[in-house]
């Protein structure tokens, strides 16, 4: 029997049991953080190769999205309480399917063999939606964005796809010597040990930008990009900040505990932090008026909480 992959994604443990992979066989993105430390608190992902999936349900689903992950769709699971996940992985393919513990404690993968030629592909993809919804769970957040640690502080700029993200963060690595990519389209926010602040932590899951890297920075500012025809910085707070971030957030929203639990950690971040709309061109300028409002924004509220 293959052995449990132990992996440490900032603060939290995953345990991958029944892959077919071994440590030296893992795909490239999971290597960084496997970690040998048994974590009690961890939650588990467990692979079923026998190929006897669970019905997907007939009705409607509670929400769907597509994307280079393949076609994920949300169902109530035939208890009623678990989550049932139906993952396509290409048109024309059959559905994978992953039920989650209502406590999210445990979730099950099933493939259609054990030789499935999409295994990896599901696995990945499957395993980020699992943990985006345990890190919820445990006062952390799973975003779609792009983050860039500069100066020794954390940067995250956040949008729709296709708004130029990672476009922003290229610009700030050339532009600020010594900045360094920590994601590129799904990292960790997590409270830092201290009790102070939020960390932005590297996870394996950065879309199709190599960038794996097992860091955890402390966060200073975050920055909602929508194209535009000049650059213009607007500095946001209270509920302004909190609705241009949420979309951003990674949780199941028909799950009102954990959609609740993580409004609740959005908030105490966007307390802690520079937060702001960038209307931007893709050029130097607006990662230059980015850095300077976000910097000065973060000036005056370490200043105020001394």
């Amino acid at each position: 029997m293959t052995p449990d992959l132990r992996l440490r994604i900032g603060p939290l443990g995953l345990r991958l049991a029944g892959m077919p992979w071994t440590p030296a066989t893992i795909p490239a993105n999971f290597r960084p953080f496997l970690d040998a430390a048994d974590d009690p608190a961890a939650t588990q992902l467990a692979v079923d190769c026998s190929g006897c999936l669970p019905a997907i349900p007939a009705d409607a689903p509670l929400s769907s999205s597509c994307n280079d992950l393949g076609r994920a769709e949300l169902f109530r699971a035939a208890d009623g309480r678990s989550w049932l996940v139906a993952l396509t992985p290409a048109p024309g393919h059959p559905a994978r399917v992953m039920i989650i513990d209502p406590s999210l404690a445990s979730a099950r993968l099933w493939l259609l063999s054990p030789s499935d030629p999409w295994a990896d592909f599901v696995i990945d993809s499957m395993s980020r939606i699992f943990f985006s919804q345990f890190a919820a769970s445990r006062g952390a957040l799973m975003l779609h964005a792009s983050a860039v640690a500069c100066s020794d502080r954390a940067f995250l700029f956040m949008g729709r796809s296709g708004t130029g993200k990672s476009t922003h963060s290229r610009l700030w690595l050339s532009e600020f010597p010594g900045s360094q990519l920590i994601n590129d389209d799904c990292p960790l926010v997590a409270p830092a040990a201290s009790g102070c602040g939020f960390n932005v932590c590297g996870t394996p899951w950065s879309g199709k930008t190599p960038c794996w890297r097992r860091v955890s920075v402390a966060l200073a500012g975050v920055a909602r990009l929508r194209q535009a025809p000049a650059n213009r910085f607007i500095p946001t707070s209270g509920v302004d900040s909190f609705v241009a971030f949420i979309p951003g957030m990674s949780v199941i929203t028909s799950d009102r505990a954990l959609y609740a639990a993580a409004s609740s950690t959005a908030l105490n971040l966007l307390d802690s932090v520079a937060a702001g709309i960038l209307e931007c061109l893709p050029d130097r300028q607006a990662a230059l008026l980015c850095r300077q409002s976000l910097d000065r924004t973060h000036s005056s509220i370490t200043i105020s909480n001394k």
